[in-house]
Order: structure tokens, then C-alpha cells, then sequence
């Protein structure tokens, strides 16, 4: 194995109390350093960084080197320097098919004593965690979340440690000794190498292209995850490769519909062609519900229907039809939607969302979204077939829920609802009236209010929640693009509607951190089963379909904002 750094003196007593925080990094000298880890394992040449070669303190540095095809292998090296640390873990790697190179330095470290497994002050994919020297073992962030060696208040999980007398140890000391430490992490494969935050892509910018391509790449996920008689893996969990037997029809319904969003772009047959598989599979969920003399279609699951079932399936129908131009399925669609009129009182609420089958009864659930689902399907229904009926019922509901649901309600209690956003838009476009304008903007404001703008951590900007979770933050880059459209073309205040697009795309960019790709699935039990999936938070790899939806319909409602418009002011 070539060795090609200046310093080949190796201190292999260092450890985790021995290591300072690392001076200032360039850019450029990062990526030059992972470029360099990697030549060397494959036997070539490439320069270490002149301004680090006289570091000569005590360092610690992972490898982490693989392929797609099972966990990434790591290993450490320890040295006086950061040339003699890479070099002995360069020297550690059995490189095999080093498809990739990730590079980790480490850089603050904290020291704890601990009477208990509850760690102080950890947040879960920012910090490693090592043992004192005496029981030499070390997790980056990363693994510690693919291992699932913390869970979300910070407890050890001793059971998900390696099988070792001095692991086991642990079960019966009064004081463990451990450290905490963040690194400074990079990575390189034959595409080129990157800089990384926490194990994920930054993000800094995102042009359509990269919009799309996420997009492209989650439809892949959820047409991978089809099975024959059209049914989604519904949950996979990650971190043990299992998948969960829990479903939700309702989010078959919107995964059917983002895929064909997907398919508008790109025009992919195979793609189509699993969609229809997942419609034919909806369709086969239908059921006749009874009410007042009349007979109308609903989609039933463990014997019950739903507003926002019926909503779902309606748009991801009339979806089919506006793509291919093949209207098969429009009568299905219509019959679906006569639930929504027949379940609606004089004041435009909807007086039953969730319904027990076959008796028609009232299961007393009420949902926030359900109406605005119900207002976007019907919009997009009569966009199709022009029926006053869809136009009247929505009419109706967005009077309700503008002067009575949320009437006089302060901003920071409205609904992050980006069903209804999208509903409002649709329908101010086909009967302008200032109250649905007004609604628009008012929830936009109550989107953005919340938004992570100056986080703790870098890779939380533009999230939602703390954590920061994926589809909170998708959903509401999804209303944020229907505001600004809506505000663009019949605002009279510029300055709203680029708030909403600025809002929209930094939580698209967040989504991206989000979405599984090498850099932050190698670590994970099968990585390839993860690529285009979308992770529930940085830091807990548990895909839903309904997490990869919400992010496809975001990133494409940005990629058309910013296809239409320059690029946004960067941060």
C-alpha cells in the first residue's frame, strides 16, 4: 500500500483525550485530503495538502471505504499529525473494490463521566461516540444512527453494542468513561469528491436539475417497492432492514399520484406502468356505501372510509387522465368524488371524515387535512370534466373553513396546510374572491413563522421541528410553491410572494439532506435498497412512502418555480 503523506511517525497510544479541536480547514484542502485517502488505495498518486504537512498534534481520522453492496467498512488511524493519522488508516483498509472514500477528522471532543447509559447533552448523527482507552472502540455519527445505538432520549442500547468481554463490562460499572466528539467529514468516488455536514450533502444551493434528479431517483424508490399485486412496501425500516406490516391506503392514493408527477417529467414507461399496477390495486379497494337512497363509491381499509381517501384516490385518478390522456378511469373518479357533497353540511363543513363500513357511522375522527384534500381533488376533477357540482362543494368548504373554522384564529394556530393551499389556488383561479387570496397569504405567513433559518446545526436550515423532520418540511415547501403562485399572478405585494418561494426552497433543500444516496446510506445494512428513499429525520433512517411523496411533489413544485425565474438570493 502506497503511503504518500509527508509524515510517516505514528503515535498509536493517541487517543480521544489526547486530540485538540483541529486548526481552520480550507474548502479545497478538504477535498484534496479525501482525494488523496482514496488515490492511495488504489495505488496512485495525489498531493497532501502543503499548509497541513507540519501539523504535528495529536489526531484521529476514519475511513470509511465500500461499495453499494453491504455496509461500508471503517477504520481508524491515530497520529502525531494528520499525515501520520490518514496514513495509518490507510494502512489499516483492505481496500477491495473501494467504489467510494469517506474521510472523517475528528475535531471536538468532549469528555464525560457517566453513572447511568442516559448520555448528556448527545445529538443523535452530530456526535461520535468513544470509550476511554481502555475499552478502544468508536462510532462515527453516522454509524451510531445506522446501528440504532442511541435511541431518541439519548439511551445507550447495550444490546445493539459489539459482543465483547470489555463491552460487557459495561453492564456493571459504576462510572463509564466516554467521549463525545463531532468531525470534520468529506467524500470522494469516481464522480469526484464533496464536502459533507454530519455524513450528508449540504446543499447550499440546488439547481432544477439536482430537483429533478432527487425526484427521479424517489419515483425509482417507490416503483422498486411495488409488489406484484400493486401494493407498496409501506415503512421500511433501515437500520434493521425490516419492512413493517402497517399500511395507509389514503398514502397509496398520494404515492400513486407523486409518481405520476415523475412520469409527466420524464415520460418513463416502466414507471407508468407500476403506477397503473398501484392504481389497479386502489381500485380494487372500492366498496359501495348506502347514504339517503343513494349508492356511492368509497375506498375502504379495515372497514372504514375516509374523506381523505376518497380525496386521494379521486386525484391520483384524474392525474392518469391529465398525464396520458386516457380517461379510463374519469367515471371511477367522479363516483369517488360524490362522497364529498353527500357527507357535506349546509355550512360547508364536512359532517362525517371518517366513516365506519358498511352502516355509513361516524367514527367521531375529525382531521385537519381532510378538507383541503377534498378541495384539491374536486379542482382538479372539474378542471377535467367541468362538472359545477365539484366547483359548488369546493366553493362551499373553502367558505367554511375560511369563516368559521379559521376565522380570527392568530397565525401561529393555522393549519400548515398545503392540501388547502394548493385547493385555493385552483380555485381562485376559476372564481377569484379576496377572502381565498387572504386565507392564502395568511397561511403562508403561518408556514414560514417556524422555519429553521438560524439553527443550531448547519444541516437543520430550513427544517422544521427539533429535530427537523422530513415531511413537515416537504409539505410545507409543497403549500409554500402554491402560495407563491397564487401570490405571484394576483398578489398586489411582491415582497409575500418571494418570501414563499425563498421559505419553499430552503425546505426543499433540506429534503435533500434527507434522501438516501451513498454518502449517507453506507453505513446502513443494505444501502442499495435505500437510494431514492427519504429518511423520516437526518438522524432516523425509517422510509415511509409518504415521506418520498411530499418530497417529490416539493422538489418539483421548486424545480418549476425556478425554471420559470432566476435562481433565488442565497444565504
Amino acid at each position: 500500500m502506497l503511503c504518500l503523506t509527508a509524515r510517516a511517525a505514528v503515535a498509536a497510544d493517541v487517543w480521544f483525550n489526547d486530540v485538540g479541536a483541529l486548526p481552520r480547514i480550507r474548502d479545497d484542502d478538504r477535498l484534496a485530503l479525501v482525494e488523496h485517502a482514496r488515490a492511495a488505495l488504489q495505488g496512485k498518486m495525489a498531493d497532501f495538502p502543503a499548509r497541513l504537512r507540519e501539523d504535528a498534534s495529536p489526531r484521529i481520522v476514519f475511513l470509511s471505504v465500500g461499495d453499494d453492496k453491504a455496509p461500508a467498512r471503517v477504520v481508524m488511524g491515530r497520529g502525531a499529525g494528520l499525515g501520520a493519522a490518514i496514513d495509518a488508516a490507510i494502512k489499516a483498509v483492505d481496500a477491495g473494490d473501494a467504489t467510494f472514500v469517506k474521510l472523517d477528522l475528528v475535531d471536538q471532543v468532549t469528555a464525560y463521566t457517566i453513572r447511568s447509559t442516559l448520555l448528556p447533552a448527545w445529538q443523535r448523527g452530530v456526535h461520535g461516540l468513544a470509550f476511554a482507552a481502555d475499552r478502544p472502540f468508536a462510532w462515527l455519527p453516522g454509524q451510531i444512527v445506522a446501528l440504532g445505538l442511541l435511541d431518541d432520549k439519548s439511551q445507550l442500547m447495550l444490546d445493539r453494542l459489539p459482543v465483547d468481554p470489555r463491552i460487557n463490562s459495561l453492564r456493571g460499572a459504576r462510572k463509564v468513561r466516554l467521549f463525545r466528539f463531532t468531525t470534520v467529514d468529506m467524500y470522494a468516488d469516481d464522480a469526484g469528491s464533496k464536502l459533507l455536514v454530519h455524513g450528508h450533502e449540504p446543499f447550499i444551493t440546488a439547481s432544477p436539475a439536482e430537483y429533478e434528479l432527487a425526484a427521479r431517483r424517489a419515483a425509482d424508490y417507490l416503483a422498486r417497492n411495488v409488489d406484484q399485486e400493486g401494493r407498496f412496501i409501506y415503512h421500511y425500516r433501515a437500520n434493521d432492514d425490516t419492512a413493517l406490516k402497517k399500511y395507509n391506503i389514503l398514502r397509496h392514493a398520494g404515492s400513486i399520484y407523486a409518481m405520476l408527477e415523475v412520469y409527466e417529467l420524464t415520460h418513463d414507461e416502466a414507471l407508468l406502468e407500476t403506477a397503473n399496477r398501484a392504481l389497479r390495486y386502489l381500485k380494487k379497494q372500492v366498496r359501495t356505501l348506502k347514504r339517503e337512497d343513494r349508492h356511492i363509491d368509497v375506498i375502504v381499509e379495515r372497514k372504514s372510509f375516509k374523506i381523505g381517501g376518497n380525496a386521494l384516490a379521486v386525484l391520483a385518478l384524474v392525474k392518469y387522465v391529465e398525464v396520458t390522456g386516457n380517461r379510463r378511469d374519469l367515471e371511477q373518479a367522479q363516483r369517488l368524488a360524490e362522497l364529498m357533497p353527500a357527507l357535506q353540511g349546509d355550512d360547508g363543513r364536512y359532517v362525517i371524515h371518517k366513516g365506519n363500513h358498511p352502516d355509513g357511522s361516524n367514527t367521531g375522527f375529525v382531521s385537519g387535512y381532510y378538507p383541503g384534500e377534498a378541495m384539491f381533488a374536486l379542482m382538479k376533477l372539474y378542471a377535467a370534466d367541468h362538472d359545477e357540482r365539484w366547483l359548488k362543494c369546493a366553493q362551499r368548504n373553502a367558505h367554511y373553513l375560511d369563516a368559521v373554522r379559521d376565522k380570527d384564529k392568530p397565525i401561529e394556530r393555522l393549519p400548515p396546510d398545503q392540501w388547502l393551499m394548493y385547493g385555493l389556488d385552483q380555485l381562485y383561479r376559476e372564481r377569484p374572491k379576496p377572502s381565498y387570496l387572504d386565507h392564502a397569504r395568511r397561511i403562508a405567513a403561518a408556514i414560514r413563522a417556524p422555519q429553521h433559518t438560524r439553527p443550531r446545526w448547519r444541516d437543520w436550515y430550513g427544517g422544521y421541528d427539533s429535530p427537523p423532520r422530513s415531511t413537515p418540511t416537504s409539505t410545507r415547501s409543497e403549500g409554500l410553491c402554491a402560495a407563491y403562485a397564487l401570490l405571484r399572478d394576483h398578489g398586489d405585494d411582491p415582497h409575500q410572494a418571494l418570501s414563499a418561494r425563498v421559505a419553499a426552497e430552503l425546505g426543499a433543500r433540506f429534503a435533500l439532506r434527507c434522501q438516501y444516496r451513498r454518502a449517507n446510506a453506507m453505513y446502513l445494512p443494505d444501502p442499495a435498497r435505500c437510494e431514492g428513499g427519504v429518511g423520516a429525520r437526518l438522524d432516523r433512517p425509517d422510509i415511509r412512502i409518504d415521506y418520498v411523496q411530499h418530497a417529490i411533489s416539493a422538489w418539483l413544485g421548486v424545480a418549476r418555480i425556478l425554471r420559470e425565474q432566476d435562481a433565488i438570493p442565497q444565504r
